[in-house]
């Protein structure tokens, strides 16, 4: 049974979780990681009740740690394969980059693969896609600029708590 006391933390904790939601997903679409926006949807939020504690669990599409961290040229071991210029060829139409004939994407898609592996994911034409000049760490950027934010909103919440719990007290002192 929750009491009122961490249902109020409960509540921080979703409150927190939706604005992560929406800051992560405006911050991949400014950087310029929305071709078909299912990575911006796929983010969920979680919140758990532990016995001696909360946690909030933010996730989404695996491949996100990509657009986190990239990859480094040295990471590409092999010679693009048949997924990855398909996957590149369907990235290259939905982007709009398309050249008209599915041939001239294919070579388009194996030079963006010979690319990677050259100078690493993302490339240095990235940038060409992203409004605010970043292309990773969308993760990194949305927690280092919404710390104090979220810091004020915990802190808010504890010191309502403890309000609450003093009120209860004084009553319950009062009323004996």
């Amino acid at each position: 049974m929750v009491n009122i006391f961490q249902q109020s933390l409960i509540d921080t904790f979703n409150e927190i979780g939706q604005l992560l939601r929406e800051e992560l997903a405006r911050e991949l679409i400014e950087q310029g990681h929305k071709a078909t926006g299912d990575l911006a949807n796929s983010i969920e939020q979680k919140v758990s009740i532990f016995i001696d504690m909360l946690e909030l669990q933010v996730s989404y599409l695996d491949y996100a740690r990509y657009l986190e961290n990239g990859i480094p040229a040295s990471a590409y071991k092999k010679e693009p394969g048949k997924l990855e210029i398909d996957a590149l060829v369907r990235w290259i139409k939905i982007k709009g980059l398309s050249r008209g004939m599915d041939r001239k994407d294919t070579s388009f898609a194996w030079a963006i693969a010979q690319n990677h592996r050259k100078y690493g994911f993302p490339s240095r034409q990235a940038d060409a896609f992203s409004k605010n000049g970043r292309y990773i760490g969308f993760q990194t950027h949305v927690l280092d600029a919404n710390v104090d934010r979220i810091a004020g909103m915990l802190f808010a919440s504890i010191d309502g708590d403890i309000d609450l719990a003093f009120n209860s007290i004084i009553n319950k002192i009062q009323s004996a």
